[in-house]
């Protein structure tokens, strides 16, 4: 696996080499494939924030701020998905270390087990924030351009990365 410039990767890519077992800089073209699906995905949801419209997500930011149902909702929805979570992960972890004998396999689902725990702890506490700065942004017309602005930037880089890894 060798580490590639931004160039010679693509340079191999256009020759038809298959780049995404190798590093960037130190970073797994793979991974960096990944995530830059991930960021295409969030770049494009600015088209569905377009499609619903900025007045709507105004409207919706101030009922959210004057109803405690939707607060109460949005703990309930952040618990259920930490349900799904544990009740998804426990049993494949249980299965996944049953049937494998190979000690760092072991390891790393350990480790993946105490990522999904954190997480399963963080999301309940973190996503009435995130939904905060979320609200607190949209409320904001100064920002609609901004936002466009970038998720523009950031639909090429995902789509630049994600079509490296290809």
């Amino acid at each position: 696996m060798a580490d590639l410039g931004l160039l010679q990767a693509w340079d191999m890519w256009w020759d038809n080499v298959q780049v995404n077992q190798h590093t960037l800089h130190g970073w797994s073209i793979l991974a960096l494939g990944r995530a830059g699906k991930v960021i295409a995905f969030l770049a494009g949801m600015t088209i569905v924030l377009d499609v619903i419209g900025p007045e709507r997500l105004r409207n919706f930011s101030a009922r959210y701020r004057k109803s405690d149902k939707d607060k109460l909702r949005h703990k309930a929805l952040a618990a259920g998905l930490c349900v799904a979570m544990a009740v998804t992960s426990v049993p494949a972890f249980i299965v996944f270390w049953m049937t494998n004998d190979d000690p760092p396999s072991k390891h790393l689902a350990v480790a993946q087990i105490w990522i999904v725990t954190i997480f399963m702890i963080l999301i309940p506490l973190l996503s009435p924030a995130a939904v905060r700065i979320f609200v607190k942004v949209i409320e904001q017309p100064k920002y609609e351009r901004a936002v466009r602005w970038s998720a523009i930037a950031l639909l090429l880089v995902g789509f630049h990365f994600d079509l490296l890894a290809s």
